[in-house]
């Protein structure tokens, strides 16, 4: 029992910190200084627009209403981050691969979803199983067929993707250990669950109890052997990823919204200008011939035009 209670344990320290540390990096773009926009067109949350071209086409187009819409920005964001459009559009062999094992970590996390519910169906004092109860019956075979599709998905895309790095020249030349460990831990999971489930846990049932207790603070008396490992990499790669460019996600909606797409006209106004005073002033961080390390930017912009 004590060994429950310490899986346990691990994982609400892998949600804790998964939460904080993600929250803490979505908090870092959100309040980021001023980017320098891209001005690419057509941006989607202009309306009228999707030709191609932009209202700063037209005559004194900053003193006319504009018309915008998140709903625009998301049409266009939301095929990218499922299906991966660009990649699928530049380089067809990586997205054989890439798209499996993202559409498959979006189908684990939806797995992860329903277990909890199935917990908390549970703990309410219901079982989640193939009976009568037509929701039930539902919730039960989702359950175990977007599990099993997710962590099949997972494995072939990490192994494709894993393949590539080896045996790929270009991609073997700029590839990190860190990059190679990342998909072996990956896969790791994916491996260690379909084994699990086809061993000991053909229902998830096991893996249902457990989050039963996670939502009630009162984890099951036992699990087996291998559930127990694919909790515990799970945790830990909760513990992990955070720490790592897999976060990468955080940032993909500042990146379109805040930086790509950004054309809000400059008036100015004490809140802007206050804002580029501070950019203005803030010290370089880095060096080259025509910018010395320390200087503000005002300084390397003066002594740039004095020169």
């Amino acid at each position: 029992m004590s060994g429950v209670w310490a899986l346990q344990g691990l994982t609400y320290l892998g949600i804790l910190v998964f939460v904080v540390v993600v929250a803490r990096k979505a908090f870092r773009y959100a309040s980021a200084p001023m980017h320098l926009r891209w001005e690419i067109y057509p941006v989607p949350h202009e309306v009228g627009k999707g030709y191609g071209g932009s209202y700063m086409e037209e005559v004194d187009w900053w003193k006319k209403p504009r018309e915008t819409t998140l709903i625009g920005e998301l049409a266009a964001m939301i095929p990218e981050m499922v299906f991966l459009v660009a990649l699928l559009h530049h380089n067809r062999k990586m997205w054989a691969f890439s798209f499996p094992f993202h559409g498959g970590i979006y189908l684990s996390i939806g797995f992860v979803l329903l277990l909890l519910l199935g917990g908390i169906v549970q703990a309410l004092g219901t079982a989640v199983a193939a009976g009568p109860d037509a929701l039930l019956f539902i919730l039960y075979w989702l359950t175990i067929i977007i599990g099993v599709l997710g962590m099949i998905a997972v494995a072939l895309g990490a192994l494709g993707l894993l393949a590539r790095r080896v045996f790929n020249g270009d991609l073997r030349r700029y590839s990190t250990p860190a990059d190679y460990f990342n998909l072996v831990f990956i896969l790791l999971i994916a491996i260690v669950g379909l084994i699990s489930w086809l061993t000991v846990d053909l229902s998830f049932g096991q893996l249902r109890a457990f989050a039963q207790g996670l939502v009630t603070l009162n984890p099951p008396a036992a699990v087996d052997g291998l559930v127990y490992a694919e909790v515990v990499l799970l945790s830990l790669f909760l513990l992990y990823m955070p720490f790592t460019h897999m976060t990468h996600f955080v940032g993909k909606y500042f990146t379109y919204h805040a930086v790509r797409w950004d054309d809000t006209p400059n008036f100015g106004g004490v809140s802007y200008e206050r804002q580029l005073q501070r950019l203005l002033t803030r010290k370089v961080s880095w060096s080259a011939p025509h910018v010395g390390k320390g200087r503000s930017w005002v300084e390397v912009a003066t002594k740039g035009v004095q020169e």
